[in-house]
């Protein structure tokens, strides 16, 4: 009986493991696809010629992505094409 237990234990351990690891490789994935999503709505506002809606909206994104290097990179590009264009 103590063994069943014990075997029980063991297996509920690597479960919760197995668990943890997943989720960690899921969270990349899951922050990629949701940067992705972001980009494709202020490459809609820049179609649609409201570039200064795609620039507030990119802000605010990266206000809750501050690592995120794509989307400061876009920004970056952005800022300089408004300001060659004469726009701000």
């Amino acid at each position: 009986m103590a063994f069943a237990a014990v075997g029980g234990l063991m297996l509920l351990i690597v479960l919760i493991f197995y668990m943890r690891m997943v989720n960690e490789k899921l969270k990349p994935h899951q922050r990629e696809t949701s940067v992705d999503a972001i980009l494709s709505k202020v490459e809609i506002f820049e179609s649609l010629a409201k570039d200064k809606e795609a620039l507030e909206f990119l802000e605010d994104a990266i206000i809750k992505n501050p690592t995120e290097k794509r989307l400061i990179d876009k920004k970056s590009l952005m800022a300089k094409r408004l300001n060659e264009s004469g726009h701000h």
